[in-house]
């Protein structure tokens, strides 16, 4: 029964394909949606086709995998309507189940018997024979679909079947060359033929009838309808889709058939020894029952073995934690040790950057003295009155008691700043006993112990210091830069309490702040999401935190594939036609919370590819009408025929012409013209008389 069930199948393509394609979810709503329109064939004047991916066959599979990589997925759920009655019929009942066939397209095309083909509408078949062929062109892809009159002339219309070419190898040699032979160039786009898609087949390894490992490269070339009609050409890399599945493969339907044949007489000659097999069925089921006790006693013994595994296990990963815990206390003793360490050596240093202060300080005293007492003893010896000389010995006595009395002092805070070191130097060495610092103990013992030493150095100082250039204001320079220091300090004291209390206040308003900016994502996220789904894809967006705020962003990720994983939208990961439509989408998502009287959009379908600008125009269309919609204004030099949605009864296309031979002969533009040149070259005098005149 099963072999003659998997004949059947396989003898039934459409049945398969039905099967297959309801896997995913618009295959699943166009199986809805074509058992709906079987129900209700009396309600439509001619019959509708669909989906396409039921009713389209391609015989080779190298074929299928180029029609499959030209087709959009959209066309693929598409239903073929051949009167504008039907094509309304069908977008009612969709619309009225709403999110039930969101995935269902509809395209309208007549129902004509000879549907024009690739080569009568770009290329006649001689020309092609004549021309195309020695190229390489192995054909062209509307040539190789199978399929009901209308579904050609709708996959021609909407897929531009009718304007694809094939090949291999030779034909890509040439393509590359056309760029810089215009001759290869001009027989591939001849007069009356402005674009064309030709698609290159490589690598192919075949398995029986079905191929693998295909790879293929697109090449669209569009001349410019503009200045010297360029040509543009993209290149990028094609990828198989496989909706259209495999064709009957009569070989597996006759083995399958033999098989069958086989099978029934294998089955008659078994019948007899069933018999047989039956009378030792009860022999084996008390030796079942035997076998299924003994079973029963090793599964006890072996879920007690597995408890004590358990057991074992548990027992190593406590004792392992327990090791990695030793280890982290340890590691943290040590941090601690060095952390101490180190606040003892800094408080050593600042000790001994003390006293080297308050020596120098006292070198800077002796010789602000010395300095302030050599103009008196030199100004004593020109003295003429001798009152003077008394007053000025007076004076040098009273500036000696005050510099013997602030010499005192110093030495007396050096003696107390020394104290305290060693003082420090011990406490520190009791709390945390280390390796004794030979530097700085060195430095320590060779400072002066006696005052007496302290003279020493002094007039040692005050001799190098008669040297030296009196400067009487370094001390006020150095005053004021002391002065500018401290200022700075409380500058930058004020200016950190300052930033501390900003990011106190701004840390208050944060979370309101992004919790409305996150529930603002969720409907932007909705609406992309759902514009990317009748594209056949799949898109999101997500933010993209930064330490500042001025640098927080949106990530916009897509997919156009189906099981691929969505992607950041970026140059080196999509292609043009990809970025600029979800781009595109993304615009029409956001616009929906940015109210706006009015929009206007300047060239936006520049660069698209036909099948992508239809789409876009459609959801331009649909977010741009009602009652409700601000008015929009969408600029562009050129626009398709066809698109759906222009009788739309609140769209209006205005066609602007320019140029001076549009207005009225009332209006005669040129000599308006003309007569401002002459006024422009007239001289002023003439310009007045004429004026006055």
């Amino acid at each position: 029964e099963r072999l003659r069930n998997e004949r059947d199948a396989l003898t039934n393509t459409e049945e398969l394909r039905l099967q297959e394609m309801a896997r995913t979810e618009a295959g699943n709503q166009c199986r809805l949606m074509r058992e709906w329109i079987n129900k209700n064939k009396g309600a439509f004047i001619q019959t509708v086709y669909g989906p396409c991916r039921l009713v389209v066959n391609v015989q080779q599979s190298h074929h299928r995998a180029l029609v499959e990589a030209h087709v959009a997925n959209w066309i693929w759920h598409s239903f073929v309507c051949q009167t504008k009655r039907d094509y309304d019929t069908c977008i009612e009942y969709a619309q009225k189940c709403g999110e039930q066939f969101r995935m269902v397209n509809f395209l309208l095309a007549s129902n004509d018997s000879t549907p024009q083909s690739s080569s009568s509408q770009l290329w006649s078949k001689e020309y092609i024979e004549s021309k195309l062929y020695p190229l390489g062109v192995q054909g062209i892809l509307s040539d190789l679909v199978t399929c009901p009159p209308p579904v050609l002339k709708a996959l021609n219309d909407h897929a531009g079947l009718n304007s694809a070419l094939f090949g291999e190898n030779n034909l890509q040699m040439n393509l590359d060359r056309a760029s810089d032979d215009q001759t290869i160039a001009n027989l591939l786009l001849p007069r009356g033929v402005d674009r064309y898609v030709a698609f290159i087949l490589k690598h192919q390894q075949q398995r029986g009838k079905r191929a693998a490992n295909i790879e293929i490269i697109r090449y669209q070339a569009i001349r410019s309808r503009y200045a010297r009609g360029d040509i543009s050409t993209l290149i990028g890399q094609a990828y198989q889709k496989n909706v259209l599945g495999e064709p009957s493969d009569e070989t597996k339907i006759n083995e399958l058939t033999m098989s069958i044949t086989q099978a029934e007489q294998i089955i008659q000659d078994l019948s007899d020894k069933f018999q047989a097999a039956n009378q030792q069925k009860v022999a084996a089921k008390k030796l079942v029952e035997k076998t299924k006790k003994d079973f029963e006693t090793s599964n006890e013994t072996i879920k007690k073995l597995t408890t004590a595994k358990s057991e074992v296990a548990s027992a190593k990963r406590m004792a392992e934690t327990k090791k990695r815990e030793l280890a982290d206390a340890d590691k943290e003793e040590e941090r601690d040790r060095k952390k101490y360490q180190k606040q003892l050596e800094a408080k050593i240093q600042a000790a001994i950057r003390a006293a080297q202060s308050a020596a120098s300080f006292s070198h800077q005293v002796y010789s602000d003295t010395a300095k302030a007492t050599a103009p008196f003893i030199a100004k004593s010896f020109c003295k003429q009155h001798v009152d003077r000389l008394q007053r000025s010995v007076e004076n040098a006595k009273k500036a000696l008691n005050e510099y013997e009395r602030k010499k005192d002092e110093l030495a007396q805070a050096f003696r107390k700043c020394k104290e305290k070191a060693l003082v420090a130097r011990k406490i520190a060495e009791e709390q945390s006993p280390c390796t004794p610092l030979e530097d700085y103990e060195e430095q320590l013992n060779n400072l002066p112990t006696s005052v007496e030493a302290v003279d020493q150095i002094l007039e040692t100082e005050q001799e190098a210091a008669k040297i030296i250039q009196d400067n009487p204001q370094l001390l006020e320079q150095y005053n004021d830069l002391m002065q500018k220091l401290q200022r700075a300090e409380k500058q930058y004291e004020d200016l950190e309490a300052d930033a501390e209390t900003r990011q106190a206040n701004l840390d208050k308003i944060r979370a309101p702040w992004e919790s409305t900016l996150r529930n603002a994502l969720i409907a932007l996220r909705e609406k992309f999401s759902f514009y990317m789904s009748r594209l056949n894809a799949r898109g999101d967006v997500e933010i993209a935190a930064a330490p500042t705020y001025d640098k927080w962003g949106l990530v916009i990720k897509v997919a156009f594939r189906d099981g691929a994983p969505m992607s950041k939208l970026e140059a080196h990961v999509q292609s043009g036609g990809e970025r600029s439509i979800s781009t595109i989408m993304f615009l029409m998502a956001l616009q929906a919370h940015m109210p706006s009287p009015f929009r206007v959009v300047d060239e936006i379908n520049q660069g698209m590819d036909e099948t992508n600008e239809r789409i876009m125009f459609k959801r331009i269309v649909l977010n741009s009408t009602g009652p409700t919609a601000p008015q929009y204004f969408l600029i562009t030099p050129k626009l398709l025929q066809n698109l759906e949605g222009l009788d739309h009864p609140d769209v209006r296309a205005l066609i602007v012409f320019n140029g001076a031979y549009n207005l009225d002969n009332q209006f005669p533009i040129t000599s308006f013209l003309d007569k401002k040149r002459k006024l422009e070259n007239m001289s002023e005098d003439d310009h007045n008389a004429m004026t006055d005149d």
